[in-house]
């Protein structure tokens, strides 16, 4: 794939909007973790038991710790899309995209900036969906330390949430690979 070269292109206005977004969504989930830190007694309940009851109890930092860990899929797909020209043409290997590795050099060079940009938009979408389950998990376990019971919707929201923001991500690539094809069908 080395010998492909993806021009840079800027983002349309929905992958604008869609970036500014997840970028808005990690901050927050920072910025919860921080406020919680400040409004948290010293020691605060760390494990709570399957009926939402505290089981175990540290100290507050340990909500810090919690932020940094639900902020890192977040950061890393805003990174990912900051960097993606740069990432697929220095170090395609890094980004595994099967399917589109396939058909992308059959379109002309002008277009597959666009193509990227595409890809990376659904991406977004993906992630602006995963920080925003991030920030509800932050915040309910948050509101669990400070009164000392943990919601019991909790879990139920993490596991729904999987399938919730993978099955649309899935779907859009399909779609894209679908438009992809036509295109180089009407191209070719």
């Amino acid at each position: 794939m080395r010998d492909v070269e993806f021009p840079p292109e800027p983002m349309d206005r929905v992958g604008k909007v869609l970036y500014a977004l997840n970028l808005a969504l990690l901050a927050a989930i920072l910025c919860l973790g921080a406020y919680a830190y400040v409004a948290l007694s010293e020691v605060v309940p760390t494990h709570f038991g399957p009926s939402g009851e505290p089981t175990a109890y540290g100290p507050k930092y340990m909500v810090l710790v919690l932020a940094g860990c639900l902020a890192i899929a977040p950061a890393v797909i805003v990174a990912f899309t900051g960097l993606r020209f740069t990432l697929l043409n220095k170090y395609p290997y890094l980004i595994n995209m099967p399917a589109f590795y396939a058909k992308i050099p059959r379109l002309p060079r002008e277009r597959r900036g666009v193509w990227v940009n595409r890809y990376f938009k659904g991406l977004l979408g993906m992630g602006a969906a995963l920080s925003a389950v991030m920030l509800a998990v932050m915040a309910s376990v948050y509101v669990g330390m400070a009164v000392g019971k943990l919601t019991g919707w909790l879990v139920l929201l993490i596991l729904s949430s999987l399938a919730a923001v993978i099955a649309p991500f899935y779907l859009y690539l399909r779609r894209l690979s679908r438009v992809l094809d036509a295109e180089l069908a009407s191209a070719g």
